[in-house]
C-alpha cells in the first residue's frame, strides 16, 4: 500500500498471490486468513529488512491463535505466535474496505466472527451435539453404545465391533460383527460409530463411546481432514480414510444425533457406565477374545501344600472346557503317559480354576509384584495361556495392594501455550 496526494488515502500498488500448503488449505476459512498473514510477512521480511510493518486485517489474529488448540498443532501455534512478538510488526484491525477483499473468495461477503466460525466449521453437521439429546419434539429417541477391540495371540490380530442399545432396564446387542484383518481398534471403533449411524436413520440418536479418536474425528478435526480432501502434509491419504469418508456420509442418517464421549472401564451402577461395560464386554466376544473366567474352586481343592500327583492333576485338568483344551492343543501342549497336559517343554497346563489358586497362593503370603507372582508359579512347573491377564486380574482387585502400592498420579488437564514474554522465555525442544 502508498498513500496517494488525492485524499491522502491509502491505494494498492500490487497485488501478490501464492498458493497455501496443503495443511493450511483444510484450515476454516479464517484459519486460512491466519495462514495468509504468516506466509506474506515471511516473503516480505527480505524486503522490509527490519523497518516498520503494519498487516491490515479483518480477522482477530490474536483470538485465533490463542484458541486454536483444535486445529493448530503446537509447532504451527509456536510458528504463528512470532508474529505478535516481532518488533517491528503492527497488526491492525482493517475498519475501512481492505483492498485484499477485492479479490474476493467464495466463502467471503458477510460478517462474521472468526472464532465462532471456525467452531462452525468444525462441525460435520449444523445440529451434531456432544451433550445427549432430550426426548422432544415427538421424535423416536434411541441411545446407543459402541465399542470396538482388537487384540493378538499366537494366532494373528482379531478385531470386532458391536452395537449395543438401551431397552428397558437392560442392553441388547443390534450389531455383532467380526471385522476381516488388516484391522485396529481405531478402525473397529469407526465401523461401531458408522453402523450406529446407519441403525438409527430417521431417528433422534444418542451415540455413546470411549473412544477419544472416533469422537475426535466427528466433532474436532474430521471436517479439517474433509476439506483438505483427506490428505496428509506429504499428499498421502490419511489413515483408515475410506472409513472416515463412509463415516461422515452416516452421520447424516438420524434425524438428530449426538456423539457423546464417556470414561472407559468405570464400574458403577450409572447408565452410561452400565452401558459402556456392556457394548465393551459385546465387543470383545465379537472380536473372539477369549478372557479367561475366575470360576469357584472346587471344594476338595484348597490350597497344594505338596506337588498334586500325576492322578490329582488327570482330575484337575479333565473338568477344562473343550474350548480351553483346543487352546492347549493350539500352543502345542499334548498328554504325557500319565494322562497329564503339558507344555512342549515340560510344564504342567494350569486350568482357569487351578489358576486362581496358584496365582492366590503365590501372591497371598507377602503381595508381591505379577513379575514374582509368575516366577513362583512358573517354578512349581505350571503354566497357562492366561497366565498373565489372570494374574494382572487378580491382583488388580487385592485391597490390601490397592491401599499401600504406589499409584498413577492424576495427570494433568489439556491446556494452551501461552503468549510469550519476550524472547527465549518459552523454548520448546524436540529430536528425533
Amino acid at each position: 500500500m502508498q498513500e496517494t496526494c488525492s485524499g491522502r488515502k491509502k491505494q494498492p500498488i500490487a497485488y501478490y498471490s501464492s498458493k497455501l500448503d496443503p495443511v493450511a488449505q483444510g484450515y476454516p476459512p479464517c484459519y486460512q486468513g491466519l495462514a495468509a498473514l504468516h506466509y506474506a510477512y515471511d516473503k516480505a521480511s527480505t524486503i522490509t529488512m527490519g523497518y516498520p510493518v503494519i498487516i491490515s486485517t479483518h480477522h482477530k489474529i490474536v483470538e485465533l491463535i490463542e484458541q486454536g488448540k483444535f486445529v493448530l498443532t503446537n509447532a504451527r501455534t509456536l510458528d504463528y505466535m512470532t508474529l505478535l512478538t516481532y518488533p517491528d510488526v503492527s497488526i491492525k484491525r482493517c475498519n475501512t474496505v481492505n483492498p485484499a477483499d477485492r479479490i474476493p473468495f467464495d466463502f467471503e461477503g458477510e460478517a462474521h466472527d472468526c472464532v465462532a466460525e471456525a467452531l462452525r466449521f468444525t462441525k460435520l453437521r449444523p445440529d451434531l451435539d456432544s451433550i445427549p439429546l432430550m426426548d422432544r419434539h415427538g421424535c423416536i429417541m434411541e441411545n446407543y453404545f459402541v465399542d470396538g477391540s482388537c487384540f493378538k495371540d499366537h494366532l494373528g490380530n482379531h478385531a470386532g465391533f458391536v452395537v449395543v442399545k438401551h431397552q428397558g432396564v437392560g442392553f441388547t446387542e443390534e450389531i455383532l460383527e467380526h471385522c476381516p484383518q488388516p484391522c485396529s481398534a481405531q478402525l473397529a471403533e469407526l465401523k461401531a460409530l458408522t453402523a450406529a449411524c446407519v441403525l438409527g436413520k430417521g431417528k433422534a440418536v444418542n451415540i455413546y463411546t470411549d473412544s477419544a479418536y472416533a469422537h475426535g474425528v466427528c466433532h474436532l478435526f474430521g471436517a479439517v481432514w474433509k476439506q483438505r480432501g483427506f490428505k496428509k502434509s506429504d499428499g498421502t491419504p490419511i489413515q483408515h480414510h475410506l472409513q472416515i469418508g463412509k463415516l461422515m456420509t452416516a452421520l447424516m442418517y438420524p434425524q438428530k444425533l449426538a456423539i457423546i464421549k464417556c470414561q472407559a472401564h468405570k464400574k458403577g451402577n450409572d447408565f452410561v457406565m452400565r452401558g459402556n461395560n456392556a457394548a465393551d464386554e459385546a465387543a470383545k466376544k465379537a472380536s473372539k477374545c477369549a478372557v479367561p473366567i475366575m470360576t469357584e474352586l472346587p471344594m476338595d481343592i484348597v490350597s497344594f501344600a505338596t506337588p498334586p500327583s500325576p492322578a490329582a492333576l488327570v482330575q484337575i485338568q479333565s473338568r477344562a472346557s473343550i474350548f480351553e483344551q483346543n487352546t492347549w492343543l493350539q500352543r502345542g501342549a499334548s498328554v504325557d503317559r500319565h494322562g497329564v497336559w503339558r507344555t512342549h517343554d515340560g510344564a504342567i497346563l494350569a486350568t482357569t480354576t487351578l489358576l486362581t489358586l496358584l496365582i492366590n497362593d503365590a501372591h497371598d503370603p507377602d503381595h508381591c509384584a505379577r513379575g514374582e507372582v509368575i516366577r513362583k508359579i512358573k517354578k512349581q512347573g505350571f503354566w497357562s495361556p492366561y497366565l498373565q491377564a489372570t494374574v494382572d486380574e487378580i491382583l488388580s482387585n487385592c485391597e490390601i495392594c490397592a491401599k499401600n502400592n504406589i499409584r498413577k498420579g492424576i495427570t494433568s488437564p489439556i491446556g494452551h501455550i501461552p503468549v510469550p514474554e519476550g524472547p527465549f522465555r518459552h523454548i520448546v525442544m524436540d529430536y528425533v
